[in-house]
């Protein structure tokens, strides 16, 4: 792989009107996406090239209800490799990504106000998905990301009790979104088997699985699990390039061809049919897993970097702790110290974090947090980053942050401690 398969002609995120997120004038550690540096275009656009070359004008017509032929085998393939499972491209639906998956489970699964058991702390997207489709979510259990046996069975026969309908279980095991966690693969067998018993369809949210940075994460679920009691939501946008818009539904034959009878692909036919051939095509090539290797070192390095400088927060009543993969550190917040606070404090400080709020499905339920994602950022930029968020996290738990980076300023003359104010009033790191 060339230089130029790992880099976009530009810096950020594109010129004006093109991307979702445009560029930040401070270090924003809010966005979860990948570095617009790392988008593999060259590479891209050859198996692009490829893919028309090989298909001709069939790549540019209505693609099949179910996706092209081609991709399920090359996806099945890929995620039944990653994840330990069995499956073929009979048991694959190729969706336009991760968010468009859910909304075609939402339909086909859910049901008005049925409820949908959720980590303590869940993708805030989703938890809105559901609610945009007239479905509650439920947290479940006493930790933000690994809900017990014990809890899920507690919590669906709670509200069956109460007469609710338990739509289904959205479960993200993997560099969980927010707090970057990993389940064992005996809480993973836990859950599987406690949700089977109780005849809950599990959907599984695993993203980030190939973004490890030692070995890779225990088997999915739905690898543990069987089709249909498991429906796994997959995607290329995290590990690839989300403008391709190329994800899948891993739920079985039968789950397959409801969905391909849906009016939408009826009429319409498949989704993302020139980016699934060209994905088809880039799946079975060795520069994949080249692609794979190169990124899982620019993330460790940027994870690396953030929490090197993060280090100098310790004592300030955050608690972290170091992800094995993915984009996102959580910062649990204790001794007083409120989120609202770090978000302000790291804003003046030029750094923007996400407050923690979002992505509790109960308002006010587990305490005070703050996201923060190092994916979109060099190392060298996130060190700088980290360190205002050190700072900002020794202002609010009450200290001078000038006073706790006194040493750090004498042993380090490029600027250790807190930046100074510009002519507006706004801090840079």
């Amino acid at each position: 792989m060339t230089a130029s398969d790992r880099r976009t002609a530009w810096p950020t995120g594109g010129p004006p009107g093109i991307v979702q997120v445009e560029p930040d004038d401070g270090l924003d550690l809010r966005v979860g996406q990948p570095a617009p540096t790392l988008l593999p275009t060259d590479l891209v656009a050859r198996h692009q090239a490829a893919a028309l070359d090989r298909y001709g004008p069939a790549a540019l017509a209505y693609g099949a209800n179910a996706g092209p032929l081609p991709a399920r085998k090359a996806l099945a393939a890929w995620t039944a490799g990653a994840e330990g499972g069995h499956w073929t491209a009979r048991d694959v639906f190729v969706t336009a990504g991760a968010s468009h998956a859910l909304a075609l489970l939402c339909e086909e699964l859910g049901s008005p106000d049925a409820r949908v058991l959720v980590q303590r702390a869940s993708y805030s997207l989703a938890l809105d998905l559901f609610r945009r489709h007239r479905l509650r979510p439920l947290p479940v259990g006493a930790d933000d990301c690994v809900p017990t046996a014990a809890e899920l069975v507690a919590a669906v026969r709670a509200a069956r009790r109460a007469g609710e309908r338990i739509a289904f279980a959205y479960l993200q095991p993997t560099f969980h979104n927010p707090t970057g966690r990993t389940w064992t693969t005996a809480q993973r067998q836990a859950a599987v088997e406690a949700c089977a018993d109780l005849g809950v369809t599990v959907v599984e949210d695993d993203p980030y699985r190939e973004l490890y940075f030692g070995n890779p994460p225990p088997p999915s679920l739905i690898a543990l699990g069987s089709r249909g009691a498991v429906i796994a939501v997959r995607t290329l946008s995290k590990v690839l390039a989300p403008g391709l818009r190329v994800g899948c539904v891993v739920g079985g034959a039968a789950l397959t061809a409801r969905l391909e009878r849906a009016p939408l692909f009826a009429g319409g036919g498949g989704m993302a049919h020139i980016g699934a051939l060209t994905v088809a095509s880039l799946l079975t090539s060795p520069e994949f897993p080249a692609h794979l290797q190169h990124v899982r070192v620019e993330y460790r390095e940027r994870r690396d970097a953030l929490l090197g400088s993060l280090a100098a927060a310790g004592g300030t009543g955050a608690r972290w702790e170091r992800p094995d993969g993915g984009f996102f550190v959580w910062l649990r917040l204790t001794g007083g110290v409120l989120a609202d606070a770090v978000e302000e404090l790291s804003a003046r400080y030029g750094a923007h974090v996400l407050h923690g709020a979002p992505f509790r499905a109960r308002p006010g339920d587990g305490g005070q947090a703050v996201r923060v994602s190092y994916s979109m950022h060099p190392a060298r930029t996130l060190a700088t980053a980290g360190q205002a968020l050190a700072w900002s996290l020794t202002e609010a738990s009450g200290r001078n942050p000038a006073d706790d980076h006194r040493t750090e300023r004498a042993a380090d003359h490029s600027g250790g401690g807190p930046p100074p104010s510009d002519a507006h009033g706004r801090h840079g790191p």
